[in-house]
């Protein structure tokens, strides 16, 4: 979802911007403090879920490439008509998944 790799693009980009802001915050601006130290807690707390989250999202790639090599074999290959439920080109939406998976990793 372009929602969650934009999240995920803007969190590795936040720890930067903290330094910058601290900087700010320490010599010439206080009025940012209240707003970047809890929502540095809130980043740091969700930081170091990182490397479950990756392998997890690993995890369902790895399902999802084993999933399409399933339905190559045993259903693409014997089908006349190539597509799913209501027209739907199964085998390209197939995968597509296992790419748009690991373009969430943070």
């Amino acid at each position: 979802c372009p929602g969650t790799r934009f999240l995920a693009g803007t969190l590795q980009q936040w720890p930067d911007l903290f330094k910058l802001l601290s900087i700010d915050v320490a010599g010439i601006n206080f009025s940012h403090a209240p707003i970047i130290y809890p929502t540095q807690k809130i980043l740091n707390r969700f930081l170091r879920y990182k490397e479950p989250y990756n392998a997890i999202l690993d995890a369902m790639a790895t399902f999802r490439k084993v999933h399409y090599g399933w339905a190559e074999e045993y259903i693409n290959r014997w089908a006349d008509v190539p597509r799913g439920t209501g027209g739907t080109p199964y085998m390209q939406w197939l995968k597509q998944m296992p790419l748009e998976t690991e373009a969430h990793h943070l």
